[in-house]
């Protein structure tokens, strides 16, 4: 069977690759990343990685909770405390990924996990307005997804409530110059794997682990992927525009079935290998409104790889 996949309606016309993103970059001379150890961390920093070269070091911050070493593209780059990064220097632009996720809420309990990721906004929010620096502020599609309420027991609408909360603190602050808010959804990328609160990577581990893939939920819910450095490009060239107005990331529609039978078949597992195993009654479509991050994708010619595309590069070695 071939891997299947909808396009999103503004999805359809592509155009050719471009270097604008480059450009943006460049145009930044100190770069922070907050959260540089997470997998989307991993992500951005593998951009920097590939646009600055040698120039990596003297211009890019990479921040976690704890000082550490942390390899990008075969090459060690230092990361610095989350302390540091509060008393530290100031930045040109500061690309804020820092945060807990939602399966944190179960171990830490509710109330510790809101106030610790109140004080990661606090904290990033201080440097950020210090600095007067330009902005990349990760959000999520949670918060038009789940109901966002800070004092829900449902973790999923306590994240997506931080979420807002997040979004609201920094666009009202009016010392950043320049915020762009990216409402992130389904992402894939070759730092995923281990993650298997994600769809895409419970998928592939189960391929690689068990050679079956079990669908939990019901197989006809749809999710939208798009690869994380081509998303990271996309929002780079946000500009003043789009200034203070979250957008949703793009990228192509399938469906949990769909997305299983890919994953089998560049596992080279056969059809029957896929389990429906879900009992819910109705399809849960997790996708965003792409009208924005469309718009931009098309004035910066920036061209998303496919669904085939996006697994091969996190599957093959």
């Amino acid at each position: 069977m071939e891997c299947t996949w909808t396009r999103s309606t503004l999805n359809s016309v592509q155009s050719n690759p471009s270097e604008t993103y480059i450009t943006s970059l460049k145009s930044f001379k100190k770069i922070c990343v907050t959260g540089a150890t997470g997998w989307l961390g991993r992500e951005f920093a593998a951009l920097l990685d590939r646009v600055l070269g040698e120039d990596f070091n003297r211009r890019v911050t990479l921040v976690g909770s704890t000082k550490s070493i942390l390899q990008i593209n075969e090459m060690l780059y230092p990361v610095i405390s989350w302390a540091e990064f509060v008393d530290g220097s100031d930045f040109d632009l500061i690309v804020h990924l820092a945060y807990l996720n939602q399966d944190k809420c179960a171990s830490l309990g509710v109330k510790k996990f809101v106030e610790t990721n109140r004080l990661i906004t606090e904290d990033a929010l201080r440097v950020a307005a210090r600095s007067s620096s330009s902005v990349l502020l990760a959000s999520s599609g949670a918060i038009k997804h789940y109901s966002p309420l800070v004092s829900s027991l449902n973790p999923y609408d306590v994240y997506a409530g931080l979420k807002l909360e997040t979004e609201n603190m920094f666009a009202s602050d009016k010392r950043i110059e320049n915020l762009t808010i990216m409402r992130i959804w389904n992402v894939s990328g070759k730092h995923i794997l281990g993650r298997n609160s994600y769809a895409l990577s419970s998928f592939i581990q189960q391929a690689k682990n068990y050679g079956r893939i079990e669908i939990n939920g019901n197989s006809r819910s749809t999710r939208t992927y798009i690869n994380a450095s081509e998303m990271f490009q996309v929002y780079l060239n946000v500009g003043r525009k789009f200034n203070r107005i979250p957008i949703d990331s793009g990228g192509f529609e399938i469906s949990l079935y769909d997305l299983a039978t890919c994953v089998a078949k560049l596992e080279g597992l056969k059809k029957t290998s896929v389990i429906e195993a879900g009992n819910e009654l109705h399809p849960t479509h997790y996708n965003p409104d792409i009208k924005f991050f469309e718009e931009i994708r098309l004035e910066s010619k920036i061209e998303l790889s496919d669904i085939e595309k996006q697994l091969e590069l996190i599957m093959k070695p």
